[in-house]
């Protein structure tokens, strides 16, 4: 199975550096035209599926993909199970806002990223547990010779990454700046 991941491009809130994982922020000019770069690049491969999450970033990439591509936006299979982690109470703050609101919570998550969220929001291991087993559903419903793209967000995909591909990198060492492309092969 070949597998494409890309990161929904640049959204509003990626350049103020605010916390949006259930957020729906309109995606930038700049996230558009490196969206199409990624398009042409993808130009040459024909799709069996391309999976996004259920949030709008990743479906409007998608979407420029397939019209920059005249593909078939039928192609596009949303999955909510695939969303970033929800954020909580610092959905649509900045780390120096969270900071300054709730300075205990945002030392604590400094420290514990896996074992501290914020108030409302998704813990680590419920967000990976979800995000794993929708992946693992979606490669089990898809033929082995099956060439599919996920236009996923960086949590998610650093969880898919790791878990599949790169077991011996850490989380936060997984780079996919945003409207980035990678490619693994799953099943060989």
């Amino acid at each position: 199975m070949d597998l494409y991941f890309i990161r929904h491009a640049e959204t509003v809130f990626n350049v103020e550096k605010k916390y949006y994982g259930v957020m729906n922020p309109p995606l930038t000019e700049q996230g558009i035209k490196r969206t199409i770069t990624i398009a042409n690049e993808l130009s040459h491969l024909e799709f069996d599926q391309i999976y996004t999450s259920g949030l709008e970033r990743t479906r409007q990439t998608a979407a420029i993909i397939c019209r920059e591509n005249q593909w078939s936006e039928k192609l596009i299979r949303s999955h909510p199970q695939l969303n970033e982690m929800n954020f909580g109470s610092w959905e649509g703050l900045t780390a120096n806002q969270v900071a300054a609101v709730d300075s205990v919570a945002w030392a604590n998550f400094m420290n514990e990223p896996f074992a501290i969220h914020p108030t409302g929001g998704e813990s680590f291991a419920s967000f990976k547990k979800r995000v794993l087993e929708e992946f693992s559903e979606i490669i089990k419903e898809n033929k082995a010779n099956s060439t599919l793209l996920f236009v996923g967000h960086l949590g998610a995909l650093r969880l898919i990454i790791q878990h599949y591909f790169e077991p011996e990198t850490d989380y936060f060492n997984i780079e996919f700046s945003k409207a980035a492309l990678k490619n693994y092969i799953l099943g060989e």
